[in-house]
């Protein structure tokens, strides 16, 4: 029942914002992309990881999963919210893992970027080096975009700084007058 809303999207998560974005353009009021990338397909790791979860079975081994959160996750991030990380991956089928991961691949639409014409927040740590060069070609493309980095975070700068993330969304929306 909601017309508009503004998207936030993390890492991936972005990928799947953007899409919205350009393919529904009167669904979005603004859009918040944090680590998010361009592409997945010019990065390093990318085909490795593709080639392991396409072999996943279940039930998924959890030193498999241990290793993909803690690879994509802060070094900062505390072993409880690891555990939950884990224990929530663990629950999600090594089907939905490998159809994901390959929507993923296959949803990237960087040339539409420009069709992008609400508000966006480009939120980034200084020290994540899968989507730094990422985040400039975002605010290249995207008309109305703004780039905002968290000095020193690497990878989930949405779990590295969650109440700077959340303060950075809620003035961003606000200062937009965003729904």
């Amino acid at each position: 029942g909601t017309a508009r809303a503004v998207l936030v999207g993390a890492s991936s998560g972005g990928l799947v914002s953007q899409v919205v974005a350009t393919g529904h353009p009167q669904r979005v009021a603004g859009l918040v992309l944090i680590s998010s990338p361009v592409t997945l397909a010019d990065k390093p790791g990318v085909t490795a990881m593709r080639e392991e979860i396409m072999t996943l079975s279940d039930p998924i081994d959890p030193r498999f999963v241990e290793q993909f959160v803690r690879g994509t996750s802060p070094n900062e991030m505390s072993e409880e919210l690891v555990a939950c990380l884990v224990d929530e991956s663990l629950a999600i089928p090594a089907k939905v893992w490998r159809e994901s991961f390959l929507g993923l691949l296959q949803a990237e639409r960087p040339e539409a970027l420009e069709n992008i014409h609400v508000p966006t927040l480009l939120l980034s740590g200084s020290s994540d080096t899968f989507v730094r060069d990422d985040q400039q070609v975002l605010l290249d493309r995207i008309p109305h975009s703004e780039l905002v980095v968290h000095d020193g975070v690497a990878p989930g700068t949405h779990l590295a700084t969650q109440d700077r993330v959340a303060q950075d969304r809620a003035c961003f929306i606000h200062a937009h007058r965003l729904p």
